[in-house]
């Protein structure tokens, strides 16, 4: 994997979710955030797990930190 790093917010939308397996595709450690809960990860479900993908729930107006959230 490389070290390009992205966020996508709103990642398990329709476009979110396109952009985050392009850029997962293309090579890049992509941190996926979205607010919705487990019922609502279909778009992103067959990127759950693998490496390189990182789904983090959480709000972007919260101003959390997804680093530190991926990793704890």
């Amino acid at each position: 994997m490389s070290e390009r790093r992205a966020c996508v917010t709103g990642a398990a939308g329709f476009i979110g979710s396109y952009l985050c397996r392009r850029l997962w595709e293309d090579g890049w450690h992509v941190t996926a955030l979205d607010c919705c809960g487990p019922e609502g990860l279909e778009l992103v479900a067959d990127l759950l797990g693998r490496a390189g993908f990182t789904f983090v729930q959480g709000d972007a107006t919260q101003g959390r930190d997804v680093e530190e959230a991926a990793s704890g």
